[in-house]
């Protein structure tokens, strides 16, 4: 006789999932860190996000790092279009920096990086380089990063997130490559 077990697939334990005799889905995980504003420089950031999307378009997600608001963020979008990925930077409520890259499957494993400083941000994916603008607003006060939009509850990341690093400085282009490449 066997009652109660579990199988895992991996070499680590899962959480519990009690089912009393029906099949139970499992509730997505919501992740957030706040406190970390010495892990960042608003004059200097980069951060990098690898991850598969579960669905290529379809619903915004997102990953951010902000000062719990709306108004002072820098974000990482799967868009709801089908491969395309978006960076914006909002800096004293101010939209700083809004780009769009496409022909990029979210589906696939994706490593995106963005550094951004006082003099424009730029974008990393796959080893290459997308995307940048000079003319920017930075985010102040960056103090908290979310797998979901930086102000709220909404826009939360749904994919097999593999990693997420944030470094309190600009890492020059070949960094960026470097750190990108798959």
């Amino acid at each position: 006789y066997l009652y109660g077990a579990q199988v895992e697939v991996g070499s680590y334990a899962t959480s519990y999932i009690p089912t009393f005799g029906s099949s139970v889905t499992r509730n997505k995980d919501f992740v957030s860190l706040t406190g970390v504003s010495d892990l960042m420089d608003v004059n200097a950031t980069t951060f990098l996000l690898e991850v598969q999307g579960i669905s290529n378009g379809g619903d915004s997600r997102r990953f951010s790092i902000s000062d719990g608001t709306y108004d002072n963020r820098a974000v990482i979008e799967l868009d709801e279009s089908a491969d395309t990925i978006k960076v914006f930077l909002v800096g004293n409520s101010s939209v700083g920096a809004s780009l769009t890259i496409t022909g990029i499957d979210q589906t696939n494993n994706n490593k995106i990086a963005v550094a951004f400083d006082s003099s424009g941000v730029i974008v990393y994916i796959n080893g290459e380089y997308k995307t940048q603008d000079t003319s920017i607003t930075l985010p102040t006060a960056l103090s908290q990063i979310k797998f979901r939009d930086g102000g709220g509850s909404n826009l939360e990341m749904e994919g097999y997130v593999k990693q997420t690093i944030v470094f309190p400085s600009r890492l020059t282009n070949t960094e960026l490559a470097d750190l990108t490449t798959l």
